[in-house]
């Protein structure tokens, strides 16, 4: 068996407190104003439009409980209500004084973007990769002997040679920016033959 209050709480309240919901969300009160009104969160009107909280068909049955949360509906959607004392019964029984309060509420909105920046692969790799990469090569701009270097370099990850540097090698250093380097540099990005590499070049003072 079950006090009053506990039937109250329980079944009435959140049954009476969907039906108002419903009503006030019907007159085209938003989401935001239904729970400003209301005193709940919005995901608490969301899942009372959703029918996600369970009533009681007993209170939603009642014929004085639907007109009563019809005339609440009216008045609180008006503001009509203020400073009103509603009764559930002409006898007095179950008597309310209302208040009305709007406040604003403003909720942490999140926006997800998406801007078309390319519309081809070669389009993308440029605005990407365009104002970084220090070198764009392909074998074809590159003399045979030249090309074989640079292969080589990128299979071992390392080549190297000693003064008097070859032709050859010269070629590949003039291709990547590298020629007029005497004291070696890091950090230089390369896209090669469609594929994109990070290269360097050190330079090793004569042994003494």
């Amino acid at each position: 068996m079950k006090f009053v209050e506990e039937l109250v709480v329980e079944e009435f309240l959140p049954t009476f407190r969907s039906m108002l919901a419903e009503r006030l969300r019907e007159r085209d009160l938003t989401q935001s104003e239904v729970a400003s009104i209301l005193g709940i969160s919005q995901s608490a009107v969301s899942k009372y439009a959703h029918g996600e909280v369970a009533r009681n068909d007993t209170v939603l049955e009642d014929e004085r409980v639907r007109d009563l949360a019809d005339e609440l509906a009216d008045g609180l959607a008006t503001g009509d209500l203020d400073g009103r004392v509603v009764t559930m019964t002409e006898s007095g029984t179950w008597a309310y004084r209302v208040r009305v309060t709007r406040e604003q509420i403003v909720e942490t909105a999140y926006t997800a973007l998406a801007i078309e920046v390319a519309d081809s692969r070669a389009q993308f790799r440029e605005v990407v990769f365009g104002s970084r990469i220090d070198a764009e090569l392909t074998p074809a701009t590159l003399p045979t002997d030249a090309q074989e270097i640079l292969d080589q370099a990128i299979a071992r990850k390392t080549y190297t040679e000693t003064a008097p540097l070859s032709e050859s090698f010269d070629t590949v250093l003039e291709a990547l920016g590298l020629g007029a380097v005497d004291t070696g540099v890091t950090g230089k990005l390369l896209w090669y033959d469609g594929e994109f590499y990070r290269y360097a070049l050190y330079v090793s003072p004569p042994a003494s």
